[in-house]
């Protein structure tokens, strides 16, 4: 699993592997994995590259072409620009009881300030709130 480590001097390139013991079916033949290791639902991504790619994507607007180039150049990956679309929606399912609380929150405080900036949708001008 290809992953980053954060340490006190900066970021580093990390790799993790799991090993688990494969068992076989004696009426079909059929290998397979221990249930417990099943269970773990591991991607290939670990979580602080995960969390690397959704800042920069998030916070930075980077494209997934721009993080793939940026992962390959600056720790030796050899990603696509679809990592993101692979890191993207899982990350959203790990975080969405985050953003219910952070909706509900700003539902139930005495403020939101909300700004008005004029934008163009399919080629029609107008407001946009945000």
């Amino acid at each position: 699993m290809a992953d980053l480590k954060f340490t006190a001097c900066g970021v580093k390139r990390w790799s993790i592997c799991y090993c688990s013991r494969h068992s076989k079916c004696l009426q079909c033949g059929l290998t397979f994995a221990a249930e417990g290791y099943r269970a773990l639902g591991l991607s290939h991504y670990g979580s602080n590259l995960s969390k690397w790619v959704a800042y920069q994507h998030v916070a930075l607007r980077q494209s997934g072409r721009d993080i793939a180039l940026n992962l390959n150049d600056l720790f030796g990956f050899s990603f696509e620009r679809g990592i993101l679309s692979q890191i993207i929606p899982s990350m959203a399912k790990q975080y969405r009881v985050t953003y219910e609380r952070l909706k509900d929150k700003l539902r139930h405080g005495s403020l939101i300030h909300a700004d008005e900036t004029k934008g163009e949708v399919k080629q029609h001008s107008g407001y946009v709130w945000t």
